[in-house]
């Protein structure tokens, strides 16, 4: 609704020639209009428009601003002698209305006050005896309406009382002052609230402040309280909630009895509930179901059970006991009936096994067992027994059978016997293997400690007893070796693992363990043991001959590039064109021959530096890389950036050469335009992956592995020179920190080369969140 300032300037012309005070005021309370008469009687020292009540009239405090919103809300409002507090602090009496103000559509946009100051005597003096009056009927109306509230109070039977919203009671009947055996209106509220159950003092005053908050003029729950027998009783409760003025009217029933049968109705209902659970869970877990029918096999009862074995929804018309022999796969409907004649004519229980085809095509084999049951007079009247699916037993049978040949086999395969000795009982038991670890065959030898000590060789036997001396103390599993001599007079070692089991008197009874014959693995480490000098004795044989070899190397190179350099710059002029070219090819290999040898050493020594690893910031790593290839960067005006580079657990050397080789290949196979080159990393579960993105030339997807292996040139060395060794020295080196290098690339697209490096630690973050770049 939009009301436009024509209808204000309206409503003010309007109201300027009524002979009567009057404002409009909007919904907030601020003055929209108000005659010449309203500002003279009221006294308005201002022009009050656009201003809020209060603030036009500060002595009322907000009694009037709550007024008008009622009138906002949509009452009519009025008053015949009302005291008035004006901004000078002086006290008049007023009569006044409120109307909703509502001048398009019935939307109430506001109100309107009509006042009138009693000034005269004769007028204040009427509107006090038209006050007065009105109050002596209204109390002689509400003498009647409490005289007839005490009546039904004292009438009633239920328990009936007063209370303000603080908890305060101000009347009550003498059935509640009876039933809690105190005088309930001298009783202080914290002393009456004792009677309410401790657990039920919360939850009764979250019912009644929900209720009041809410605006609810009722509300519901049920109690206990403390009676004057000192037990407790269930009190039904319900309030009637009056908001004006503050009241609650509480009425309340003893359902204490009704409690206990709805409790005990609950609990039987719960037990029975619980006792069919039970068997419906027992008859699923066991695979059972139970049945029962007359001796001719009609009127059958059939539980649940039945057709969760037969797989049939509950509603399947099963009319005849014999219905199921219907479902048989194996042919022996007829043993079925046979064993259940039989039992109608002895009278003894009866016991069959048959298989059956269940509709979703499963096979299931069952074993009924069942016997006749009897009237009180002795007679035959009816048959009963149970179903299982057995198909399960029969398999894991079978699965345990084999399983016991499997493990007898994996036994005999990694030459592990098991045993197990009931201390308290001496009796001791071993498995087929264990008997063929010792020289024996199954049988051949009464398993028993002793047995088995005496072939341990006089030296182990301390080691044998001792062990058994302290897993009797401790109790705790333990390992141990000992060597045993067959009967062929062989001597085999033995790993022992043993664990006790700890019985009610903390004694342990029962000790079971396995024995390994590790003759031929002990053989075979020590074997390894010598391999593995023999390889560290050859790698320092080659790293010495390496370090030998190029120094013996580099040195005459140094000489035939010495001495090329000073024949070209003293006889250069003497040597036609040819010869000066051959003269620079020689200084040009001969350098590039030096530069072999060094990579060649560096190769070579990167397993010596292996373990020197320490935290190494690979932020720092590679803005040394970049300084040393400053010159080169400048030259070809590339763009080298990184983002944030984590700390990893490495040899900072090695980093240092892993890095920069890297990166001066990215620079050297770039002919497309000036090379940008891109690090960035990213955390992979226990691992960071570093990426290195150049724009270069790409690799072929059939070199991806050669490029990584030593002297693994693609590229001829006029157009990229370079020995072949660099992405070598990168491979080990990644290798050596036990991570993987790699490359991702396709000719003319570009290449990423990465590798991955264990990270430091669990929460190991990146070290700055600022982007690093070098141009």
């Amino acid at each position: 609704m939009l009301i436009t300032l024509t209808d204000y300037a309206f409503a003010r012309s309007t109201i300027e020639y009524l002979p009567m005070a009057i404002a409009i005021f909007d919904r907030e309370a601020r003055f929209l209009a108000c005659n010449q008469r309203f500002v003279t009687e009221c006294d308005v020292k201002f022009d009050p428009i656009g201003r809020h009540f209060h603030e036009v009239f500060p002595e009322t405090g907000d009694h009037w601003t709550k007024i008008i919103q009622r009138g906002v809300a949509g009452e009519f409002l009025s008053a015949a002698y009302d005291p008035f507090v004006w901004s000078d602090g002086t006290v008049s009496v007023i009569r006044w209305e409120i109307k909703p103000w509502k001048p398009i559509d019935d939307e109430i946009i506001g109100v309107i006050v009509i006042v009138k100051v009693l000034s005269d005597d004769a007028e204040i003096a009427a509107a006090r005896e038209q006050i007065e009056e009105k109050f002596r009927n209204e109390h002689i109306h509400y003498r009647q309406i409490e005289q007839r509230h005490r009546n039904i109070l004292e009438l009633s039977n239920e328990l009936m009382f007063v209370c303000s919203f603080s908890g305060q009671v101000f009347d009550c009947n003498s059935a509640m002052h009876k039933l809690l055996g105190v005088d309930v209106l001298s009783t202080p509220v914290d002393q009456l609230m004792e009677h309410v159950h401790p657990q039920d003092r919360q939850p009764l005053f979250e019912v009644l402040r929900t209720s009041i908050e809410a605006e609810q003029t009722d509300a519901h729950i049920q109690i206990r309280c403390l009676c004057s027998g000192g037990t407790y009783h269930w009190l039904d409760w319900r309030f009637s909630i009056l908001l004006e003025p503050k009241l609650i009217l509480g009425v309340a029933r003893d359902v204490t009895d009704e409690k206990a049968q709805q409790e005990e109705q609950k609990r039987m209902l719960l037990a029975l509930e619980q006792s069919e659970r039970r068997l419906l869970q027992a008859e699923r877990i066991a695979g059972v179901g139970y049945w029962e029918s007359n001796l001719d096999g009609s009127d059958p009862h059939f539980s649940e059970g039945i057709y969760n074995i037969y797989g049939l929804p509950t509603d399947y018309p099963l009319t005849s006991l014999h219905m199921l022999w219907a479902f048989t796969y194996d042919n022996r409907y007829g043993s079925c009936t046979t064993s259940i004649r039989n039992a109608i004519k002895t009278g003894d229980p009866f016991e069959f096994e048959y298989a059956i085809r269940r509709p979703d095509g499963k096979v299931r084999t069952l074993y009924g067992r069942g016997e006749p049951t009897y009237d009180e007079a002795g007679a035959m009247v009816k048959l009963q027994g149970i179903i299982q699916d057995i198909t399960v037993q029969l398999h894991a049978a079978d699965m345990l059978r084999k399983h016991e040949q499997q493990l007898a086999e994996a036994q005999h395969i990694a030459r592990v016997g098991s045993w197990h000795w009931d201390i308290k009982q001496n009796v001791v038991t071993w498995s087929k293997e264990m008997y063929n670890l010792l020289g024996f065959t199954e049988g051949e030898l009464e398993p028993s400690y002793e047995a088995f000590f005496e072939r341990v060789p006089i030296e182990d036997k301390p080691v044998v007893s001792a062990s058994i001396e302290a897993i009797l103390r401790d109790k705790e599993p333990m390992q141990y070796r000992h060597r045993v001599q067959l009967p062929s007079g062989e001597i085999r070692t033995f790993h022992v693992r043993q664990r006790p089991h700890v019985g009610m008197n903390n004694e342990v009874v029962i000790l079971e363990g396995t024995s390994q014959d590790i003759t031929e693995m002990l053989q075979a480490e020590q074997m390894l043991m010598q391999q593995a000098k023999d390889l560290a004795r050859s790698n320092r044989d080659l790293a010495q001959f390496a370090s030998v070899a190029s120094h013996d190397l580099r040195e005459p190179l140094r000489k035939v590039k010495s001495f090329t350099e000073l024949l070209a710059q003293r006889y250069g002029d003497q040597l036609d064109e040819r010869g000066r070219e051959w003269m620079q090819h020689i200084i040009k290999d001969t350098a590039r021959m030096q530069s072999l040898i060094h990579n060649v050493l560096a190769y070579s020594q990167l397993n010596q530096d292996r373990k020197l690893q320490e935290a190494t910031d690979l932020n720092q790593i590679f803005e040394q890389a970049c300084i040393a290839l400053y010159s080169r960067i400048q030259a070809s005006q590339a763009q080298v950036s990184a983002d944030p580079l984590p700390i990893v657990s490495a040899n900072p050397t090695q980093m240092s050469q892993l890095i920069q080789n890297l990166l001066d290949n990215a620079l050297k196979y770039n002919l497309i335009g000036s090379p940008i080159v891109y690090v960035s990393a990213q955390r992979n579960g226990d691992f960071w992956r570093i990426e290195v993105t150049d724009n270069g030339i790409g690799v072929d997807r059939s070199h991806r592995t050669k490029i990584f292996e030593m002297f693994g040139r693609v590229h001829g060395r006029s157009k990229h020179p370079g020995n072949g060794m660099g992405l070598a020295i990168c491979k080990k080196i990644i290798e050596g920190h036990g991570g993987q290098i790699g490359v991702e690339s396709g000719v003319g697209a570009g290449s990423t080369f990465w590798f991955t490096l264990p990270a430091l630690i669990e929460d190991d973050v990146l070290q700055s969140s600022a982007h690093r770049l070098l141009v």
